[in-house]
């Protein structure tokens, strides 16, 4: 089965494609998220041909072909494990900054470069769909989302998250990920130009990507301290209090379910602070 579809806006660099299918009462089920990206900058209404094949295992084949430029794309779907909750986590997040007015155009153009490369990742990969990988990559997405939608300047974010992760989910992290942010935090406060304050900041983002997902929750945790809102502050708290315990048992599937269930309680607005007691963990 064959099908025509345009971009929507001039220089699209990402491409969601849902797959449907009829359910009762006359209604339609997602059955299926997939994404692909464009490296050429398109004028919008550019010509997209799609071409869907039920394959022999009954798994849905997608390609696309951009009309302008020949190209030829396949589209990865998940098949109901860890890499269908990251394709889901994509589209959520993608969701999510796009459609916040208050997230300015520079932070939205960052967010989209590292969805983009995500994507592309996604797309060379042949991990099994219950790879512990899928968790790897749902992290960076859900960390390029955290430094999306976190106010304060771009640089310091990254400080500040480093310092969470250590103070708050050091037990859960690997030494030589802990090894390396202490190492850079300290090149960070020793620095003596703005170059070499990036370039510390840098190096803490890759780091920071490997757990988004606990940034994710210390949100909650903000949240919860929120008097201007006793009620929400409450779920908050409780979220985030099931969300450690989740941690603390192992059980990360668990713990992400909780964040999932629970986005409604982390605002686009939420500032991530660190107090003047905060320390560098020796």
């Amino acid at each position: 089965m064959n099908g025509k579809f345009y971009t929507l806006v001039d220089n699209q660099k990402i491409i969601a494609v849902n797959l449907y299918s009829d359910a009762e009462n006359g209604g339609k089920e997602k059955i299926g998220t997939g994404f692909f990206t464009i490296a050429e900058n398109l004028p919008a209404h550019s010509e997209l041909q799609f071409t869907f094949r039920l394959t022999e295992d009954e798994t849905m084949g997608v390609k696309v072909r951009v009309a302008s430029t020949g190209k030829i794309h396949n589209i990865n779907y998940g098949r109901g494990s860890l890499d269908s909750h990251c394709f889901e986590a994509i589209q959520t997040s993608f969701d999510r900054v796009m459609g916040d007015p208050n997230i300015s155009d520079s932070k939205k153009n960052e967010f989209i470069e590292k969805l983009q490369k995500t994507i592309e990742t996604i797309l060379s990969s042949t991990h099994d769909p219950e790879s512990k990988e899928w968790q790897n990559i749902e992290n960076s997405v859900q960390s390029a989302t955290t430094a999306a939608t976190s106010k304060g300047d771009r640089v310091d974010v990254h400080v500040i998250i480093a310092k969470i992760l250590l103070d708050h989910f050091g037990k859960f992290m690997k030494d030589e990920h802990k090894n390396a942010m202490r190492r850079e935090l300290t090149k960070y406060e020793d620095a003596t130009s703005t170059i070499q304050k990036c370039e510390a900041a840098t190096i803490l983002a890759d780091i920071n990507e490997n757990y988004g997902l606990f940034v994710s929750g210390f949100l909650l945790n903000i949240s919860g301290h929120d008097d201007s809102n006793p009620v929400r502050a409450n779920k908050a708290l409780v979220a985030y209090n099931q969300f450690m315990a989740a941690l603390n048992e192992g059980n990360v599937s668990r713990a992400r379910d909780i964040l999932d269930s629970n986005q409604d309680l982390i605002g686009s607005d939420t500032v991530i602070s660190v107090s003047s007691t905060t320390s560098i963990v020796q």
